[in-house]
């Protein structure tokens, strides 16, 4: 198996999902920021031992680039419009990805975030580099083309920051492509609410450190009460769980025992979980 991945312990790693995305705009070096502030705010997280997760997103451009945004199409997160796919990394930093989530805040906030740029991968990786407590799951949205995979990988390499991701994807023949180029660094399968294939299978074919389902996967009325053992006895790879954003559902996936939970108010994860 690949490197073990350093999530759970005595209570589930925290994973901030696409940055802290409900107090800055997701997927945006802000939301980045936000997520290593609230860690901050915890006296545990204080301690170098501990370090922040976030997780976020990666699409290719028009010209070969690549960038930081989980929607296929800019219409929700920018003021742009159409596939991320179909523009130039050029055309893209000129967007706004900060505005929308303005007219969402709460009265009083701290500051507006109109403004605010898509990342690029360099973007990603000096953000990484200057904030050496940062650890990073890494999804690539989508089929990737082995060379596109190459040129990621190469240059997180070159940065120094490999060693502090996680790799992950939907698609099997995406992280069966990373595990060609990244050889034994640490990789996910995500899988989805519904049970569409032999998934721990599949897992052990591909080789990854971590299966990391829906939440309705593992508790709930449509849960598989087997998953989670079988990731950990069969696999021997960890389970990071996407998206609970409540208390109850904290307390459940705790009860199960899942080794990270991916969330979007990381802040009041940290909080509850004590």
């Amino acid at each position: 198996m690949t490197h073990p991945i350093a999530w759970g312990g005595t209570r589930p790693t925290v994973i901030a999902h696409r940055g802290a995305s409900s107090e800055a705009p997701e997927n945006t070096l802000a939301a980045f920021d936000a997520a290593v502030e609230a860690a901050e705010d915890t006296a545990e997280t204080q301690d170098p031992r501990r370090p922040v997760w976030i997780e976020l997103d990666l699409q290719p451009t028009a010209d070969g680039e690549v960038v930081v945004i989980h929607d296929d199409r800019l219409d929700r997160t920018t003021d742009g419009h159409g596939l991320v796919r179909a523009h130039t990394l050029a055309e893209l930093q000129r967007l706004d990805a900060g505005g929308w989530f303005d007219g969402r805040r709460a009265a009083g906030a701290a500051r507006a975030y109109a403004g605010e740029r898509i990342p690029s991968l360099d973007d990603l990786i000096d953000w990484i580099v200057a904030h050496p407590v940062v650890r990073v799951l890494v999804e690539y949205k989508g089929e990737w083309a082995p060379a596109d995979i190459t040129r990621t990988v190469a240059a997180f390499e070159a940065a120094g920051v490999l060693d502090r991701l996680v790799l992950q994807s939907f698609q099997p023949g995406t992280v069966d492509a990373l595990r060609l180029r990244a050889g034994d660094r640490p990789r996910g399968l995500l899988i989805d609410m519904t049970r569409r294939y032999p998934e721990v299978e599949l897992a052990r074919l591909l080789d990854v450190s971590a299966v990391n389902p829906g939440w309705r996967r593992v508790v709930g009325e449509t849960a598989d009460a087997g998953l989670v053992p079988a990731v950990h006895d069969r696999l021997g790879a960890r389970v990071a769980v996407w998206t609970p954003d409540e208390p109850a559902l904290w307390d459940a996936l705790v009860a199960v025992g899942v080794d990270a939970i991916i969330t979007n108010r990381p802040r009041e994860l940290r909080s509850h979980l004590g």
